[in-house]
């Protein structure tokens, strides 16, 4: 087993030197130390990182690490990594990024170094985004022909059939129905034949339903089992279904003190359910290169009482402050018990310039939830920006008198963010 070292440093000539490098495939003699060297400026409120001296890691043992101790008094902060045996018989190692490793480094990962610990030289190596093959599916539209079964009342039954091909079909994985018909629901059966005389039941009880206006939401795709057979049988539960209107009139009074009235009338009726078409589709697995995969991340929340020139910039407003330890984030997905909820973001990354501290806008949108019986819409992820600040905070654009609002109940469940890695050759 031979040890590896990682850590950080402050020379221009340096790092124009080690940006010019390619992995190469010369032998390397002696055993492989890999080094970053810079500080980090104090910061001055809440938790932070902050290395003072010239080596805050592995300080004691450093010595008999790195053969050059006048190298070695280089280096602010330094990573052990143990290589294990099989990378004597490979061209080249890799060394995945750990949070500390994320912590230390700066955004582009220039000052980081790979030392032979034994001649104290540099080695070329290479700073990467860990990436991978992916399985993915994508529809292609079947055209399929309908028509429905009069005598099937009370029940509204329609026989599809698909195009005869030279070659077997192609599973038929779903179907989308199409209708004009906006808030309703309603409930499909599926039935399979290959002559169109005997069939034979697939799917029960398929639900497809619009919301609109209450919600924005339509769910018309009816999934199949991999369907092979000419013929399918789609039979709707309701000829006619119930519809809620709503409508709202104000009146305003003549008095002489004007007051308003508002008035909200509800009707339900009853109106015919019809298509304007029904389409099929087959499914395609295929595969994606350069697919990044992605990993949970550890985030603490910080308490934000402590941050005094936040509550300076945003008085009263609710916000979370996720202390992320600089890791690369995709996306933080938030969550909380409320049904209905709409609420607007805004994310702040701190930027740190010698003793000036700002807040950068980096980031808006909205968090939404529509939850009601079995039904769920929504939208409760927020896209990470390609930053790494040492810090950020999440305000939330809300009414900031009112004390009781959607974004005092929301937590942070979920962050996840891609891999890095170094890579040298061992020999």
């Amino acid at each position: 087993m031979n040890g590896i070292s990682l850590a950080k440093t402050q020379s221009r000539k340096e790092r124009k030197e080690h940006e010019k490098m390619k992995i190469s495939h010369s032998k390397l003699n002696g055993n492989i130390s890999l080094g970053v060297l810079r500080a980090f400026a104090p910061l001055r409120e809440g938790i932070g990182i902050s290395l003072c001296g010239s080596l805050c890691l592995l300080c004691a043992t450093l010595c008999n690490v790195v053969g050059d101790t006048t190298e070695a008094s280089k280096y602010e902060y330094l990573f052990p990594v143990t290589v294990p045996q099989t990378a004597q018989t490979e061209e080249l190692v890799q060394v995945l990024f750990t949070t500390e490793l994320f912590a230390s480094t700066r955004d582009d990962f220039t000052d980081i170094h790979v030392i032979d610990r034994d001649t104290g030289k540099a080695v070329p190596f290479l700073v990467e985004e860990v990436t991978r093959e992916e399985q993915r599916t994508r529809r292609h539209a079947e055209t399929v022909t309908w028509k429905p079964v009069p005598e099937a009342s009370p029940s509204l039954v329609f026989v599809l059939s698909r195009t005869p091909a030279a070659s077997p079909l192609p599973p038929l994985m779903g179907l989308t129905v199409q209708t004009p018909l906006t808030q309703f629901e309603q409930y499909v059966d599926v039935d399979v034949s290959s002559d169109g005389t005997e069939w034979i039941p697939v799917v029960r009880q398929a639900r497809i339903l619009d919301y609109n206006p209450f919600a924005n939401y339509r769910m018309m795709d009816v999934f199949l089992p991999a369907i092979r057979e000419q013929y399918l049988r789609l039979t709707f539960a309701q000829t006619y279904v119930q519809r809620l209107s709503q409508s709202t009139h104000i009146r305003t009074t003549t008095t002489p003190v004007e007051t308003n009235r508002i008035e909200r009338t509800f009707t339900e009726e009853q109106i015919p359910f019809r298509l304007t078409g029904i389409e099929g589709w087959t499914e395609e697995t295929y595969w994606v290169q350069d697919v990044r995969p992605l990993r949970p991340r550890d985030i603490m929340v910080l308490d934000n009482s402590s941050f005094s020139e936040l509550r300076r910039l945003f008085p009263k407003r609710t916000m979370l402050v996720p202390h992320t330890y600089r890791v690369p984030l995709e996306y933080l997905r938030l969550d909380s018990p409320a049904h209905i909820l709409n609420v607007r973001y805004e994310l702040y990354a701190q930027t740190v310039k010698g003793r000036d501290v700002s807040w950068v806008c980096v980031a808006r949108g909205t968090l939404e939830r529509t939850r009601f019986r079995d039904y769920l819409h929504e939208n409760m992820t927020i896209t990470w920006p390609p930053t790494r600040s040492v810090r950020y905070a999440l305000v939330f654009v809300d009414d900031a008198d009112d004390a009781d609002t959607d974004a005092a109940t929301l937590t942070i469940a979920e962050a996840k963010g891609g891999d890095y890695r170094i890579v040298f050759p061992y020999r």
